[in-house]
């Protein structure tokens, strides 16, 4: 295939397609608790309906690369831009508790197959050179499509709770209308067996990577679930509204960091830029804990989110690399389903450790003992063959 433009109409479609997905995810979020009265459900039950998508999404990531490899990017991801626009659609007409939940979990399968066929499909439309740069602006694009539910929704709401889903879905359309206009079919295989799928379950590159993207996208998850929080913690008079106004501002921080280290990639070797990030955020959680003025920790809190977030391209990268494009769905989906464990379990742990202290001081230690572990892990990446190929020449 002709070396395209790193900025092309087949990468455009795949960051709107991402962005789209920023916006289901985070539709919710900022008009959470006007929604109780609507379902009337429990807190319990209000938690569960925000996050039976993100369920949805981790179940699917390796049956759902898997079937991107052996059916073909244009297929899979109209398909599940389609889903996604539905299950939305169909929320707006049946406010039964029990039916938006079923519909946000299928909501979350079709989100999973859309980001795996997303940076798939930028991915292939991408000179090697360029790769990195792309996958971490592709990240970026969630974390941008995730901040316009904060600016649009509560207005929505104002005027009739259906609009939240109504605008979800038209969201969609855009994507979907493009790829029906330019989509084209690359890079799979005809003839995929399972013999050609079984050796990737026991690559030791994909399951490191896995498990670094656990240690980031888990602790990008967990300071952002504990941030209002921590927020409150450090000073009793902020309120809730300022607190998620400065949360708002931490998720441009991640995707300002996601575009930065995918551009790293051209000068600099991924599996450094992660053992770098690693070392600075060793030192981040051993200190954040100890600070008591509040403007310092915030700082150094977007600090930590922001090298937590820098490895996005790097890893995606890599895991590119180690499959091969003909299998990288498979590869994507093995390093984000290991991830989205990490981001379940994470926020969890944190919070279990500010039950047993008390204080903030020995979650964030725990988290700098993640990352050193995290750490260790990396150390074997320097050994990747072809970890380099987009520093320099083509491959």
């Amino acid at each position: 295939m002709k070396e395209m433009h790193p900025v092309n109409r087949h990468v455009t479609l795949a960051f709107l397609s991402c962005m789209g997905l920023g916006v289901v995810f985070m539709n919710f979020a900022p008009v959470l608790p006007k929604l109780q009265g609507i379902y009337g459900t429990s807190s319990a039950g209000l938690a569960f309906l925000a996050t039976s998508i993100a369920l949805g999404h981790a179940l699917v990531q390796v049956p759902a690369g898997m079937a991107i490899d052996a059916i073909g990017i244009k297929r899979t991801l109209g398909i599940s831009l389609a889903v996604i626009l539905l299950s939305n659609l169909l929320c707006a007409f049946y406010a039964e508790y029990r039916f938006v939940v079923i519909m946000r979990f299928i909501s979350g399968l079709g989100t999973g197959f859309a980001f795996l066929a997303g940076i798939k499909y930028a991915t292939l439309f991408t000179a090697p050179r360029y790769r990195g740069a792309v996958q971490g602006v592709f990240g970026a694009s969630f974390t941008l499509g995730g901040v316009l539910p904060f600016l649009v929704m509560p207005a929505l709401l104002n005027i009739d709770w259906r609009l939240i889903y109504v605008a979800t879905a038209a969201f969609f359309l855009l994507p979907l209308s493009l790829l029906i206009a330019w989509g084209q079919d690359v890079g799979q295989s005809l003839s995929v067996k399972w013999s050609d799928y079984q050796p990737l379950f026991t690559n030791g590159y994909i399951l490191a990577l896995g498990f670094v993207h656990a240690v980031h996208f888990g602790g990008v998850f967990t300071l952002g679930t504990w941030f209002t929080g921590y927020v409150v913690h450090l000073d009793p008079t902020t309120s809730i509204g300022v607190a998620a106004i400065l949360g708002a501002l931490g998720m441009l921080v991640s995707g300002s960091a996601r575009v930065l280290g995918g551009l790293m990639v051209r000068v600099m070797p991924p599996h450094r830029i992660i053992l770098f990030a690693f070392i600075i955020l060793v030192v981040c959680f051993s200190v954040i804990g100890q600070i008591k003025d509040a403007r310092g920790a915030l700082l150094l809190y977007c600090v930590t989110i922001f090298f937590s977030s820098i490895t996005f391209g790097p890893i995606f990268y890599l895991s590119s690399v180690a499959t091969g494009m003909e299998l990288a769905a498979t590869g994507f989906g093995i390093v984000n389903f290991i991830a989205n464990v990490g981001s379940l379990l994470l926020p969890v742990a944190f919070g279990f450790f500010i039950d047993v202290s008390g204080s903030y001081t020995l979650p964030f230690f725990f988290m700098t003992g993640i990352c050193c572990l995290g750490l260790l892990v990396t150390l074997p990446l320097s050994k990747m063959p072809g970890r380099s190929v987009s520093v320099g020449a083509e491959p």
